[in-house]
């Protein structure tokens, strides 16, 4: 299963420090926001997901699509080079308390024990491929509850995230090793 806390937003790489215009009608400036996803190093041989979109949720300005990758990412290959997710996207300035990364597939790779073979988990049997080589087998499934309507939440530093000024890039930093539980008992799950 994935937990819904394994993303950390690392840093705002640059920010252009113009103030956000207030003119009569109350409406505020723009800011070009670019998304970027890194790993943290973990023990996972291979942790591919399926980002379809992203949401960027404001307080007061509601729920705003900012990026549509339509993609698979491997976790484990992220660390140390980011992958560009949305850039730019120009939102409303303003606070943000939460992005939502919509995951609707994902498969996961395990070390065998002891001269096993590598185990893979996966979402769908469809799936499977995008983690299978030769010597590795599926053994379980890979629960996302719900990721495919709501996503994975991240809360912003703070509980609110200032967009002002011409832009924002804001590293995700995904950590596979806290990202994954496994069930009790003997289900493979």
């Amino acid at each position: 299963m994935i937990r819904r806390s394994l993303l950390t937003v690392v840093t705002v790489l640059s920010t252009v420090a113009l103030p956000a215009c207030d003119d009569a009608t109350g409406t505020r400036g723009t800011t070009d926001l670019s998304l970027f996803l890194t790993d943290f190093p973990g023990e996972v041989l291979s942790a591919v997901v399926h980002i379809d979109r992203i949401e960027l949720v404001g307080a007061g300005e509601g729920v705003l699509e900012v990026g549509a990758p339509d993609e698979d990412f491997d976790l484990i290959e992220l660390q140390g080079e980011p992958a560009l997710l949305a850039a730019p996207v120009t939102v409303p300035s303003g606070s943000y308390a939460q992005l939502r990364l919509i995951v609707t597939d994902a498969c996961l790779v395990v070390d065998g024990e002891e001269g096993a073979p590598d185990a893979i988990y996966t979402s769908s049997p469809a799936y499977s491929a995008e983690c299978e080589e030769v010597g590795r087998q599926v053994v379980g499934d890979l629960i996302l509850p719900s990721l495919s309507e709501t996503g994975i939440k991240v809360n912003l530093p703070g509980g609110s995230l200032e967009l002002e000024g011409e832009q924002k890039n804001l590293v995700l930093d995904w950590d596979v090793a806290q990202s994954f539980g496994q069930q009790a008992g003997m289900s493979g799950n």
